[in-house]
């Protein structure tokens, strides 16, 4: 069967290891690659290529030269790449998009963004009708004053009938350019197919001799998902939309503000309430965002009020915002009586539900409102306040995921008797302020977690002064995933800030064996085989630096399998801080010997350990991955297995690990762990991998 190798996100993964993966591949294989670097005229097969990523100016001038030398050794009949990335930097001409359409003509998905004034103003046009497979295409195009953008956009289009998925983005902003309901009618007369549409652009009104007109238009019952956003929206434009799209299943509106949506005259609700208990009868999903107006105070007798409180209808998810470009400076409040209405109305049905507010003039969100939603599943809050983890957990009583972004998470004094346990599966808590007695709330309460998140979390709590060492326990909960990201501790002092002093640095959390940690973004300590029994899993991660803005990000883990070695690895790391801190003594890279600093808290026995690093660098971990790969095609050429000794023993140790350990778009950390007494099986291992297609790599 045909071998898959997982992602390669790296431009900088090394030439070498590249060519050997492709040496071993045929050209039934699947490589989805999504950063194109030296490879691309390496010995690559296309039908290798799945999905690339453009990101420089550098690497598409590469690819380019590369097709018009005539010493590429691609051809564009058979290759086997179906999605391409254009991003911003490259900056994309039309130049660029004759020579790219030549070589990839079986594409399905196509995103380009590019901010040159003339890419759909070319001399020579670009002949969009040779892509007979795109199904998907997504333009953001930053285009330039007095053009005639909408109608660039239409001709387009007009060559693609068989999309499906459609993105649309202008950003100029010049009053002409706006899309008018006709210009909607002649986008869905060019895509019968289309099912899925993102459309930033400005919106034109619609005039009420028009409104006879539209009351006729064809509908478009093959859309699924419709997203609108950047414009003035007008009632007769809700009108439209409703009747347009009969059978919408996800409804974006990422609107900004507009009085004239929440106030209705006599006339538009004559015409549009008639039409509102028949419109939409298949929306599930609502994301309102920007719409200050519409969603929050002052309120009248908006039109998007009644669709929203409508009873029977059955909608499954819903996103409500106020936050949004252009009004940074402005505090929309929240209706709290829409809300209440909105929730009892979907009260059966609502699974999912976003809140995302400024501020609610100082009177706190009542959660009792989500009392009746028995059914809710999911619930993420980003709120400018005090949010009371007692009262969600109190009345969100079927939650399975709570996300929670605040500037104060608080809890009440609590008693062991006085709550009962909730049954929160997942736990997410980003860019919050929370007091380390509500972590042991949420600990103590929600003892089914198996997945926990902390990012950017600012934990208040008191340092001890012996040895300025803080850990908290989370052994009673059965996680499967773990994750701390930049997770800080404060002194408990009158100003909340207050970080003089504190030096911590790294975190060990006890946690149950059977617990298997994310590979994203984390490296392995030491992957030393040992024997010893071993109950417990223990993870060092960084949680912050002091200091005046020193930070080091760098993070470190001790994955379940080897835990076993933990304690073999700290008692090496004992000796050699105390013997003068002379840390080679590890057998680390003469070249990179900081890794590790003083620091004598090894307390095993309790599960809880600190360990303090430095900032790695990266330029010198791609140099020693290089050496390793080097070492180990030398040595292994023609042989079955190979010793090695000494230092090149740490550099296959690295390659090892990097190829062995990480998934794609990992981190590698490449400290050299001395000699390996068993090189022979773990360079057959490694050989093995790549023979039988089973290697991935990622820097």
């Amino acid at each position: 069967m045909p071998k898959t190798i997982p992602s390669i996100k790296s431009s900088e993964l090394p030439y070498e290891i590249l060519s050997t993966i492709a040496f071993h591949l045929s050209i039934e294989d699947t490589l989805s690659c999504t950063v194109v670097s030296r490879a691309w005229n390496g010995p690559f097969q296309d039908s290798l290529w799945r999905c690339i990523s453009i990101k420089r100016p550098k690497t598409l001038a590469t690819i380019l030269n590369q097709f018009t030398s005539g010493e590429a050794t691609y051809r564009s009949s058979d290759t086997c790449v179906r999605s391409l990335y254009i991003q911003e930097n490259a900056c994309p001409n039309d130049q660029h998009m004759h020579v790219l359409q030549q070589r990839f003509q079986k594409l399905k998905d196509l995103y380009i963004r590019t901010h040159d004034p003339d890419f759909l103003h070319a001399k020579i046009p670009i002949d969009w009708g040779l892509w007979k497979s795109l199904t998907n295409l997504s333009i953001v195009w930053m285009a330039a004053d007095g053009q005639s953008v909408v109608n660039e956009f239409l001709k387009v289009i007009s060559h693609l009938p068989q999309l499906t998925q459609l993105d649309l983005s202008i950003t100029v902003d010049v009053e002409s350019h706006v899309f008018t309901w006709k210009d909607m009618e002649a986008l869905h007369d060019y895509l019968p197919l289309l099912e899925d549409l993102t459309l930033t652009a400005k919106f034109g009104e619609i005039k009420d001799e028009d409104i006879r007109q539209i009351f006729f238009a064809n509908q478009a019952s093959t859309l699924r998902k419709v997203c609108f956003g950047y414009g003035s929206w007008k009632p007769f434009w809700v009108l439209y939309i409703l009747r347009k799209y009969p059978c919408m299943h996800t409804l974006e509106w990422r609107a900004y503000s507009n009085r004239a949506l929440s106030h209705m005259d006599q006339f538009e609700l004559m015409l549009i309430l008639p039409s509102l208990p028949h419109a939409a009868q298949y929306l599930e999903v609502i994301n309102i965002q920007t719409c200050s107006d519409i969603l929050y105070e002052p309120v009248s007798n908006g039109v998007m009020l009644k669709v929203l409180r409508r009873d029977g209808k059955d909608i499954k998810e819903a996103y409500f915002s106020t936050v949004g470009e252009g009004y940074q400076n402005d505090f929309y409040i929240l209706n709290r009586e829409l809300l209440r209405q909105f929730l009892f109305s979907n009260s059966a049905a609502l699974e999912g539900f976003t809140l995302d507010i400024c501020n609610t003039r100082n009177t706190p969100i009542s959660w009792s409102a989500f009392h009746s939603c028995k059914n809710l599943l999911e619930l993420n809050v980003h709120a400018l306040e005090n949010v009371s983890l007692n009262d969600i957990l109190d009345h969100c009583v079927s939650l399975k995921k709570l996300k929670l972004r605040s500037p104060f998470a608080t809890s009440e004094n609590f008693v062991s008797g006085n709550h009962t346990i909730h049954g929160l599966e997942v736990l997410v808590i980003e860019d919050a302020n929370i007091s380390n007695e509500s972590m042991k709330y949420l600990v103590f309460r929600c003892r089914q977690l198996i997945e926990l998140k902390l990012r950017g979390v600012r934990i208040k709590t008191v340092i001890p002064l012996d040895n300025r060492s803080i850990s908290f326990d989370v052994s009673c909960l059965c996680l499967q995933s773990l994750e701390l990201t930049d997770v800080r501790f404060y002194k408990h002092t009158t100003t909340f800030y207050e970080t003089t002093g504190t030096r911590i640095n790294y975190i060990a959390l006890c946690l149950q064996s059977q617990i298997t940690l994310p590979e994203a973004d984390i490296t392995a300590i030491a992957t030393f085989p040992s024997t010893p029994d071993c109950t417990k899993c223990i993870w060092i991660l960084q949680c912050t630096c002091s200091g005046a803005g020193n930070k080091h990000n760098c993070t470190r883990i001790l994955r379940d399998d080897e835990a076993s070695y933990c304690h073999e690895y700290f008692t090496m790391c004992q000796k050699s801080t105390m013997n003068n801190n002379n840390i080679q003594q590890l057998h680390l890279p003469k070249d990179k010997p900081a890794f590790i600093k003083a620091n004598r808290n090894f307390n095993l026995s309790t599960g809880y350990v600190n360990m303090l690093y430095r900032h790695i660098d990266r330029q010198a971990e791609y140099s020693q991955l290089r050496i390793a790969y080097q070492c180990f095609a030398t040595s292994m050429e023609g042989k079955d297995s190979v010793s090695f000794k000494g230092q090149h023993a740490g550099f296959v140790g690295v390659l090892y690990r990097a190829l062995r350990n990480r998934r794609m778009g990992g981190d590698l950390l490449v400290a050299d762990v001395g000699e390996f007494r068993k090189s022979k099986p773990i360079l057959n291992h490694l050989y093995s991998r790549i023979e039988h297609g089973s290697l991935y790599a990622g820097i």
